[in-house]
């Protein structure tokens, strides 16, 4: 007999977009964006969040984890390039990328559109994971005079140790970029309504002590984006680094200059994103109007930031408060 706490429970309503669009980016590719409360901005803070997904995500992920639910200013989620919905245009340039290219291009793109269509000088951006990399490239490479805040959510700023996922990342990237991908998507698919099955001996300390929604576990199978090559090749590139270089400035070093303020949620269990991959983000450097907190939960893995209890009653409601306080 199954447990209460790994019960089948019911399919999550997904909260609608307020309007469905696509934007061309430099590179030759139409990229969905879906734009929720875009009459809701009001209050002390109205600024638009432009939500950048994790790595292999769909645009989705911000609906199926609730976070939707929770802010209620003017919020714009987005596909990469190549993934989900995304559609490559006749002239769009060939060959690989990386991540600093998804900022320059893909992100430029979506916080354009989004300062085009709100009247806005400046956007929020939150970053689930990988996302949150990319969030930080443009807030201190690209465009940081078009930020006002930056959230990063379970995002490594640097490799100071490498769980054994990226070890693997880093001895074969060649293997890994050739995976069936899409084969893997619809496994995952196939594979996720079974999780309520697992019995709790197999599941982390964070599942065991109620921290798994898997409803919302079976709606990030569904918004899991099918892997590319080049996506894969993106993220090998940059594991391999040890920490990403711009123009011969470390991204650590430039979040370091950088006067954007910032939160950062990561995991006490976080094997993905440890508090010793996030921390070089979030160094005080002496200006006091330059704002930086790091917030660690001692109850929490990766997925459980995004996913689960954890999230949208920590996590979603941390990130809702800095966005809306007012920093000294």
């Amino acid at each position: 007999m199954q447990s209460a706490k790994c019960k089948i429970l019911a399919p999550i309503a997904r909260l609608r977009p307020a309007h469905s669009d696509f934007v061309r980016t430099s590179a030759g590719w139409r990229l969905p964006v879906d734009v929720y409360h875009s009459s809701m901005g009001t209050g002390r803070n109205a600024t638009p969040v432009v939500c950048c997904t994790a790595y292999g995500a769909s645009r989705h992920l911000f609906s199926a984890s609730g976070f939707l639910d929770t802010v209620r200013d003017p919020t714009v989620t987005f596909d990469y390039r190549e993934q989900a919905d995304a559609r490559r245009e006749p002239n769009a340039l060939p060959g690989a990328y990386d991540l600093l290219a998804l900022a320059r291009d893909d992100l430029r793109a979506v916080v354009d559109f989004t300062r085009a269509h709100t009247d806005v000088a400046q956007v929020d951006l939150v970053g689930f994971s990988m996302g949150g990399i990319i969030a930080a490239l443009y807030a201190t490479v690209v465009a940081p005079q078009h930020v006002r805040r930056i959230v990063l959510v379970g995002t490594p700023i640097d490799w100071q140790s490498v769980p054994l996922w990226a070890a693997l990342l880093t001895m074969a990237p060649s293997l890994i970029a050739q995976l069936p991908t899409a084969q893997l998507h619809r496994l995952l698919q196939l594979v996720a309504p079974l999780a309520p099955y697992v019995p709790n001996i197999f599941l982390p300390r964070w599942a065991r002590n109620g921290g798994v929604d898997w409803t919302a576990h079976r709606e990030l199978a569904q918004a899991v984006g099918a892997l590319t090559p080049d996506l894969n090749r993106a993220v090998c590139a940059w594991v391999n680094s040890g920490t990403l270089m711009v123009d011969g400035i470390s991204l650590p070093d430039r979040l370091y200059h950088s006067a954007v303020p910032r939160l950062g949620i990561v995991g006490l269990d976080d094997q993905f994103a440890p508090p010793k991959n996030v921390a070089s983000g979030f160094r005080q450097n002496g200006n006091p109007r330059s704002h930086r907190q790091l917030v660690t939960l001692d109850d929490a893995d990766h997925t459980s930031l995004f996913l689960g209890r954890i999230a949208t009653q920590r996590v979603f409601p941390a990130i809702v408060r800095f966005l809306a306080s007012e920093l000294g």
